[in-house]
């Protein structure tokens, strides 16, 4: 029968393993690929590369167990080895079976803290865009106040006070006096509009 040649991703399905964690075993040369161009594994010869593996694990295992024994010093078992935990480092993080899962992790949180600080940035574009749209409307308001009362009342209020006159003297002063009082009735508008904005 002739053997099944398999990618990374295949034999880690079938052998319900991780793919990072075959690439390690390879990598450390305790797997090989059975045809190294088109990177394939053959799943009997992987099967049999890591049952010697484990042989010789335990082997080594044993015998040093055997030895702190003959010295007198006490040993404690190894964990049993399980194909998703075997070969870890000492150094190795508890929660990740491999430096893969561990970049998962710590790209996980990269993406969220950058989301988090998008969000504060567009609440603080939204605040600053929210205080120009508010300068704006009172500037327009304001502006509209201007206008209408310098265009709109103040020439209607005038034009009888100042029809009869004919001094020069006279016609400034009343005229004067007109736009004073404008004046005063601008601030006063705005300052009513800027209290019940």
């Amino acid at each position: 029968m002739p053997s099944q040649l398999l990618n990374q991703k295949q034999l880690a399905k079938l052998l319900d393993v991780s793919a990072p964690y075959l690439s390690r075993l390879t990598k450390e040369g305790r797997i090989a690929f059975a045809d190294p161009d088109r990177k394939l594994y053959d799943v009997d010869q992987v099967r049999a590369q890591l049952e010697r593996s484990r042989d010789v694990r335990q082997v080594v295992a044993t015998e040093t167990r055997r030895q702190a024994r003959d010295a007198g010093v006490a040993v404690a078992a190894p964990p049993p080895v399980v194909d998703g935990a075997a070969g870890l480092d000492e150094d190795e993080p508890e929660y990740g079976i491999d430096h893969h899962e561990n970049y998962k992790i710590a790209a996980s949180f990269e993406k969220r803290e950058a989301a988090r600080i998008a969000r504060i940035e567009r609440m603080e574009l939204e605040k600053s865009v929210g205080r120009v749209a508010d300068m704006e409307r009172e500037a327009y308001t304001e502006a509209r106040i201007i206008r209408d009362t310098l265009l709109g009342a103040l020439p209607t209020k005038l034009a009888p006070t100042l029809a009869p006159i004919a001094d020069p003297f006279a016609l400034e002063q009343a005229l004067r006096e007109g736009l004073r009082a404008a004046l005063h009735d601008i601030v006063r508008k705005i300052e009513g509009a800027d209290a019940a904005g």
